[in-house]
């Protein structure tokens, strides 16, 4: 499972995405990570879901 948060901003990805994508065993250690992280606006994907929404925003530096 992944939590993908989000954060306006400007600047490199590694800057302004990194922190805020967490990696979890389970849905329910995510959900208790995003209960204990209020501050962080997201949501949870499955590892799929999220390697896709990788490979959308990042495709233009992936194939360079």
């Amino acid at each position: 499972m992944v939590f993908v948060g989000v954060r306006s901003g400007t600047g490199p990805s590694a800057d302004t995405c990194c922190d805020y994508l967490n990696f979890f065993t389970d849905r329910p250690s995510t959900h208790a990570w995003a209960d204990l992280n209020p501050h962080v606006v997201g949501g949870i994907l499955g590892l799929s879901e999220a390697a896709r929404l990788g490979q959308t925003i990042f495709r233009g530096l992936l194939n360079s």
